[in-house]
C-alpha cells in the first residue's frame, strides 16, 4: 500500500506536565496522616514554648517594672533607708541617751534615759 500525499498527516507529539487529580493510595494516605501527625506534635510544641517563653518575658516584665517604681519613689522622696553604723552613749550622770550617725557624725537623736535604762546603771554599779 502506498501512501499518497493526502493520505500523510503532520502530527506533533509532546510530553509536558499538568496538575490533575491522582486519587491517593492506601500508602499515600498513610503517609500523609504521618506527616499530619507530626505536624501537629511539632505546632504543640512549639505553642507550649511560646507560653514559657510569654511567661518568662512577663516576669521580666514585671521586674522592670517593679524596679522602675522603686527607683521613681526614690527620686521623688529624695531619700531611701538604710542600716547605718550609729554610736549610742548612755551618760548615766546626766540620764541621757544619744545617738550618732557614724558616717556623717549628726547627733540624730538624744533623748532621757527611760527606768529601764537607769536600773540598767544600778544593777552594773552593784556588781562592781
Amino acid at each position: 500500500m502506498t501512501k499518497k500525499k493526502e493520505d500523510v498527516v503532520h502530527v506533533e507529539r509532546n510530553i509536558a506536565s499538568r496538575q490533575l487529580k491522582c486519587i491517593l493510595t492506601d500508602d499515600d494516605r498513610l503517609h500523609a496522616g504521618q506527616c499530619f501527625a507530626d505536624a501537629h506534635a511539632e505546632l504543640e510544641q512549639h505553642n507550649e514554648d511560646l507560653d514559657a517563653i510569654k511567661s518568662e518575658f512577663k516576669g521580666k516584665i514585671g521586674q522592670a517594672a517593679a524596679t522602675i517604681q522603686r527607683q521613681s519613689g526614690l527620686l521623688r522622696s529624695g531619700y531611701e533607708y538604710r542600716n547605718t553604723e550609729v554610736e549610742i552613749v548612755k551618760n548615766f550622770d546626766a540620764a541621757v541617751v544619744t545617738v550618732t550617725r557614724q558616717d556623717t557624725l549628726e547627733e540624730i537623736e538624744c533623748r532621757a534615759m527611760t527606768e529601764d535604762e537607769k536600773q540598767m546603771n544600778l544593777n552594773m554599779e552593784e556588781e562592781k
